[in-house]
């Protein structure tokens, strides 16, 4: 399995399912369905988003942390 991760910036990360997939095409210039794990983190690493998807369909997962970094 391939990992991918991009740092949004200062967007929000009120993303979708949908938004996530606009958000790896058109950042990074990736196919959303070539079964790559995409794993999107705000700029203060205090959220991140997980997408993933195998032929069943989309895997969507969300992290906040509150007052600490999720990085590890």
């Amino acid at each position: 399995m391939v990992i991918f991760a991009v740092d949004v910036g200062r967007r929000r990360m009120r993303f979708k399912s949908d938004g996530l997939q606009a958000l790896v095409r058109h950042a990074m210039g990736r196919e959303p369905f070539d079964g790559a794990l995409y794993v999107i983190v705000n700029r203060r690493a205090t959220q991140r988003k997980c997408l993933y998807f195998d032929r069943s369909g989309f895997l969507h997962l969300g992290e906040a942390a509150r007052g600490r970094s999720v990085r590890q």
